[in-house]
């Protein structure tokens, strides 16, 4: 049986994703790397912001199907990511690049501002890394998390050196308005 190479559509034109992603299932794909996991305390930091009325979302260079195999059960509101897709027999048939990542990450967050009906100062960001520099720039609270550069410590409005997200619990108590 041939296949095909998986393509994914970019703003400059098609791309082709890397040969060995070729007949690689969504379980197989995610289950591979053991490194990978999410953020101490994500689900239940997730939880309470969500029982606390905050709108939540997420803008990421990463990939949907990380995103779905670690927070299954737990419903964003808005989810600015790249997209995998499967054909029927569970392979990688193409996908979806996203313009939200790096310098777009800023055009994400006024995208989901104007959807909301919020300014971005009214709008928080949680970001590690240097990919999340603009866009911590432009929100009106940003906190950095297992800050993994300088350069985001300098940017954040809040840093925080735990790598558990429960910690941004206290700092966004009075946050709401």
């Amino acid at each position: 049986m041939t296949t095909r190479p998986a393509e994914y559509r970019t703003p400059s034109g098609s791309k082709t994703i890397s040969g060995c992603l070729r007949n690689v299932t969504p379980i197989a794909k995610v289950s591979s790397p053991p490194s990978l996991s999410p953020t101490p305390g994500a689900i239940e930091t997730l939880t309470e912001l969500r029982r606390r009325g905050y709108r939540l979302a997420v803008i990421s260079g990463s990939l949907d199907i990380l995103l779905d195999h670690f927070f299954h059960d737990f419903a964003f509101d808005h989810v600015l990511i790249n997209r995998i897709r499967f054909d029927e027999q569970g392979r990688i048939d193409g996908g979806t690049h996203t313009p939200y990542d790096l310098e777009g990450k800023a055009d994400g967050l006024r995208e989901i501002a104007a959807r909301e009906g919020l300014s971005v100062e009214q709008c928080a960001f949680v970001g590690d890394n240097v990919n999340d520099l603009a866009v911590m720039r432009l929100a009106g609270l940003s906190i950095g998390i297992n800050i993994k550069s300088p350069a985001v410590a300098e940017a954040a409005d809040l840093a925080i050196d735990k790598p558990d997200l429960r910690s941004i619990l206290n700092l966004l108590a009075g946050a709401r308005g």
